[in-house]
């Protein structure tokens, strides 16, 4: 038997939420809403595909075989132009199923003049077709679900559309495509880091001026946990988010990146994985990429055929797309463990001790002593892949169940007894963020 147990780790008095019914016990610690959730308690144990007993085998089945007739979920993708950073950016609206001859010939008639043909299932929606998701959002009083998915993912990936399939019924939900992914085009050379956040802050935004009193929860897988986490601690106890959940989610990426070519197969087949979606990221966005003029694109295609590390892609285009000097200062910048204590929105964060892309040194004492936190750390699951018994992601349910117990939650802060963190001595000033 292939199973698996879960270590979970939180503050002794986490955040009080508001019960919609009001009077005495009015108000439920946070921890206890997550256990309310029993694959999230602590020692909970749940089954693992029996054939694939270790990180490699989970991490291999999820990137290789067939999810091409399951979670068959459909987007209306919209075009968004941001008000933050130059350029435009996607976001790929859950929808009902269309007959394919219906939406082959909508395809054509809405898919933009020059735009890479988008996945199966996903077509660019009209201004008054998402006018009418939005009115069916507002008729169904679910609330919305915001997922950020991994690097140089999207709404396609098969861990995202098991996400947004369980989900169905419980919540509202969109995919945020971070810039040159999904087959989105970039309109400027600007692509995405870990601290690019203004285009989840836009959305957010958006959507919380749109549905000012529904409970707005994000989701964000591997890197779009990083981001996501980082989004909440820049926007601290101003944040508009009712709650979060992260899987995989990098938290020290130095660490990380240290960590990655430590065994044999991080140094012979995750590394250079993750070295080849960086590279295909920019070769396929590199018409964009030119309209910069410190963009040359002969020392590119040289690193492209001579790159041996990915740390070597982070030092040349990464770091510059923040703002950085170096590879080892973003990375250092954009780990969200820096500024862990400035999350202040509820957050359930699950990781695996065997994932073979992170160093899985996780936060449990910065956890234990934020309120907001709840961490289930797991003795397996490969990074994001967790595949169950039916081939499945494990966590997909558990977070539509996580979704679901905030029903009787009132959208309001939670009550944190005025927690703060400061720093008192040696205050010198590194502005991050």
């Amino acid at each position: 038997m292939n199973s698996s147990t879960v270590h979970a780790y939180h503050a002794k008095n986490t955040v009080k939420l508001q019960l919609k019914e009001s009077g005495p016990g009015s108000q439920i610690p946070f921890a206890s809403l997550v256990t309310s959730t029993p694959e999230l308690r602590d020692k909970h144990r749940f089954s693992l595909h029996p054939l694939l007993f270790n990180n490699v085998l989970q991490n291999m089945y999820l990137g290789q075989a067939d999810f091409s007739k399951v979670h068959t979920v459909y987007y209306g993708r919209r075009i968004i132009e941001s008000t933050y950073l130059p350029g435009q950016f996607t976001l790929d609206y859950h929808v009902d199923p269309e007959d394919p001859e219906v939406f082959a010939q909508r395809s054509l008639a809405t898919q933009p003049e020059n735009y890479p043909k988008l996945h199966p299932r996903t077509r660019y929606y009209t201004e008054q077709e998402i006018s009418q998701v939005h009115k069916k959002w507002r008729e169904n009083m679910l609330p919305i679900v915001l997922v950020l998915h991994g690097l140089s993912g999207g709404s396609h990936e098969q861990n995202i559309r098991s996400i947004v399939n369980h989900l169905e019924g419980t919540a509202n939900v969109a995919v945020l495509n971070s810039r040159g992914c999904a087959r989105s085009k970039i309109t400027t050379p600007t692509l995405f880091s870990g601290l690019h956040t203004d285009d989840l802050r836009q959305t957010v935004q958006d959507l919380r001026s749109l549905f000012p009193d529904r409970q707005l929860h994000l989701v964000g897988v591997s890197l779009g946990g990083l981001i996501l986490s980082n989004y909440l601690a820049e926007e601290s106890d101003k944040s508009l988010v009712t709650s979060a959940f992260t899987v995989g989610a990098p938290w020290n990426l130095q660490s990380d990146m240290e960590a990655l070519t430590r065994s044999v197969a991080g140094r012979y087949m995750f590394e250079p994985y993750i070295r080849k979606i960086l590279l295909r990221v920019l070769k396929s966005n590199i018409q964009g990429l030119k309209a910069n003029p410190d963009f040359d694109e002969q020392e590119f295609l040289d690193l492209y055929k001579n790159a041996t590390h990915v740390s070597q892609i982070d030092d040349r285009y990464t770091c510059r797309e923040a703002g950085l000097p170096s590879a080892s200062t973003y990375y250092m910048a954009a780990s969200p463990l820096i500024r862990i204590f400035k999350i202040k929105t509820p957050m359930v964060i699950l990781n695996s001790l065997d994932d073979p892309f992170l160093s899985c040194n996780y936060p449990i004492a910065e956890v234990q002593r934020n309120p907001y936190l709840y961490m289930a750390s797991t003795d397996k699951g490969a990074h994001y892949a967790y595949v169950d018994p039916k081939g499945d992601m494990w966590y997909s349910p558990v977070i539509k169940k996580y979704i679901e117990s905030w029903k009787d939650i009132k959208n309001d802060r939670p009550d944190d007894g005025g927690f703060t963190v400061k720093q008192t001595k040696f205050k010198d000033v590194i502005d991050l963020y």
